[in-house]
């Protein structure tokens, strides 16, 4: 995907679960519409995640698995 244009890549270290992937994917990219570098825009991502009501989301399983790869 960089080679092909992207600036840059939201990825996953290891498997996760589908409700946190789409909060955070989500949430990311609002935050990146709204002006915020890419790196803020998921670390804005994780809080929000973490003060959701999604199920045990305060584990750092459920968000440390994701980083931005580029930008």
């Amino acid at each position: 995907f960089l080679t092909a244009g992207a600036d840059a890549l939201m990825v996953s270290r290891w498997p996760v679960r589908d409700d946190a992937a789409r909060f955070l994917s989500v949430e990311t990219v609002r935050a990146m519409e709204a002006g915020k570098s890419p790196a803020e825009s998921l670390r804005l991502a994780v809080n929000a995640l973490r003060q959701s009501d999604l199920p045990n989301v305060d584990d750092p399983r459920i968000f440390a698995p994701f980083e931005i790869v580029g930008r």
